[in-house]
């Protein structure tokens, strides 16, 4: 019993139960599993994340994706189809990126392209069809970049065009064939130093290619079965196995697939053997085969190891080169028609989906809009979202790193020339003495298409007006290339209010150039932002200190207005 009219004051023990019973309800709050349903997706929260199988639909009901979430990232096994009921893409996720062996198709059911991710980015032998059923081309990827030796095809699936391509250009010799036995032949410039390695076996099967730099292995290499099948797939650094690794037998099923460093393996490798994959640690991964001076002839009898197999063959990969391709033109051999030369300007990239929007990020973009407009003076923080929350758990005011940040005032853009989704360029210099630029760099594609990205992008539209007001034109730059650019653009318009284009320059940087010379890379770009002058010389420059971290759009506003003393 308490005095009457004294307040109650709990000693320790009763703190303590209080305290322990408010721990035990958010306990059972994150815990919470329930499951979602509204029309285009469905699915089982748990603590608010997407967990298990989960179901997206067109909003006309039809089949649009299907998959699985752990810890509210997509993993395994994903399918994706067109609203007409044909596989759109399917393949595998791993850490939220596409991962293995995936397919392709056309809306009316045809095959489009099968071929390997790593890291979610292009790699090895990709095949290509037409929409019509028809072979179109072949070749090789690194890292998202063709490389090595590309074939287009005639529609009646014979060679139309054959050559190499290295950092995705075309170099060397390009051989073209026409009706009957023409041939015609193109050079394209290779880069100083550079040689084209391509040894044959009997017959002019191809047994080995890639590039030499100052005479040693460098980059991607390939060799061959006897019977013109893929053997292997590898990377040179001055002249040693570093990088990615394939290796097929010669029936064309899946041998190895791992990484070499300074030829030696690393991290864990995958081994088929008699059909089943296994996962081995480079530690425990014996490569016991050399190179006898002569070339195995790539069959594998039941006595024969994977490890030693693999041995070899990578040792054979590495042996002395004996052929190199003749760089000079060949006066005899005709120019190719200007169309067929055009055929093979680009390589063909499958179009990239979006990854659906989370619950989670669906309940923050209103906010984080608003966050990245006016620091979301009037717009609370969705409380389970856990986006827009710094790390610490409360909203601070973005702040940028205070070293880089100002790095750069004062300094000109070591690279201005950035590409539409269209390929047309846009050259910052350009505006020079005719007004100001604000150049945000985004983060890129990495593991999704980043949400803060695409809110800090519908941000600087809901203020494009105020910005031109200011004499300055607004431009986001994505690195990465056009099709991923195309996804970031797919995401932004199913979130965004403007219709048509956007109000501001949407641009790429194909090759990371800009953020490779400022130094602002963390697996793909710190998104930062800047302001340059009708000089181009920058005069405001933010660099965030994590992916979030990014001015609003009235910060930016203001620190334009106090460079013209208002």
């Amino acid at each position: 019993m308490h005095p009457a009219g004294s307040p109650f004051r709990p000693g320790p023990a009763a703190l303590l139960v209080l305290s322990l019973s408010l721990g035990a309800c958010q306990l059972a709050e994150n815990l919470v599993e329930n499951m979602f349903r509204d029309k285009e997706r469905s699915g089982r929260l748990v603590g608010g994340k997407q967990e298990g199988e989960w179901v997206f639909r067109y909003p006309s009901g039809a089949l649009k994706a299907k998959g699985n979430y752990l810890d509210d990232k997509q993993i395994g096994h994903w399918t994706y189809w067109y609203e007409n009921g044909n596989v759109e893409w399917e393949g595998e996720f791993d850490e939220q990126r596409l991962a293995g062996p995936s397919r392709f198709g056309h809306e009316n059911g045809k095959r489009q392209a099968v071929g390997l991710f790593v890291d979610g980015l292009e790699e090895d032998l990709w095949t290509f069809w037409t929409s019509d059923g028809a072979l179109d081309c072949e070749g090789d990827f690194v890292r998202g970049k063709a490389a090595l030796r590309w074939t287009y095809f005639h529609p009646d699936g014979t060679p139309m065009a054959e050559g190499y391509r290295l950092d995705g250009e075309r170099v060397g010799p390009w051989r073209f064939y026409g009706p009957g036995d023409e041939i015609a032949e193109r050079r394209f410039p290779v880069p100083e130093g550079i040689a084209v390695v391509h040894e044959t076996w009997d017959g002019d099967v191809p047994r080995r290619e890639g590039f030499l730099r100052d005479g040693v292995p460098e980059g991607r290499w390939a060799t061959w079965h006897p019977d013109g099948r893929r053997r292997m797939t590898g990377d040179f650094v001055t002249g040693q196995p570093n990088g990615l690794w394939v290796a097929w037998n010669s029936s064309g099923e899946p041998l190895a697939r791992g990484r070499m460093a300074k030829g030696q393996p690393e991290g864990d490798w995958l081994l088929w053997r008699n059909g089943a994959v296994e996962r081995v640690p480079a530690h425990q991964l014996e490569l016991s085969g050399s190179f006898s001076g002569e070339w195995s002839s790539g069959s594998i009898s039941t006595s024969d190891s994977v490890e030693s197999v693999l041995g070899t063959w990578i040792a054979e990969a590495a042996s002395p080169v004996t052929e190199t391709l003749e760089l000079a033109p060949d006066p005899n051999i005709p120019p190719p028609s200007p169309d067929a030369v055009a055929r093979t300007e680009a390589t063909p990239s499958v179009q990239l989906r979006p990854q659906p929007w989370t619950v989670r990020e669906s309940d923050a973009i209103e906010y984080l809009v608003a966050r990245y407009s006016d620091g979301a003076r009037d717009v609370q923080a969705p409380r389970r979202s856990g986006y827009g929350r710094r790390s610490h758990g409360g909203q601070e005011k973005e702040t940028g790193d205070p070293v880089l940040s100002p790095r750069f005032l004062g300094t000109q853009l070591p690279w201005t020339r950035f590409f539409r989704a269209d390929k047309g360029v846009v050259d910052m210099d350009d505006y020079r003495g005719k007004s100001k630029v604000v150049l945000v760099v985004l983060r890129g594609f990495a593991r999704e298409v980043c949400v803060y990205c695409i809110t800090q992008t519908e941000a600087l539209c809901d203020n494009a007006e105020a910005f031109r007001a200011e004499g300055c034109e607004v431009f986001v730059v994505y690195p990465g290339e056009r099709n991923r650019l195309e996804v970031f653009m797919e995401s932004f318009e199913a979130v965004s209010k403007h219709m048509g284009e956007p109000p501001i320059g949407v641009l790429y940087d194909r090759d990371m150039e800009l953020v490779k010379r400022m130094g602002i890379t963390s697996e793909f770009a710190i998104p930062s932002t800047f302001v340059i002058d009708e000089r181009g010389v920058i005069r405001y420059s933010y660099v965030g200190r994590d992916i979030e971290d990014r001015p609003a759009a009235e910060d930016i506003l203001t620190a334009i207005r106090s460079l013209s003393g208002r």
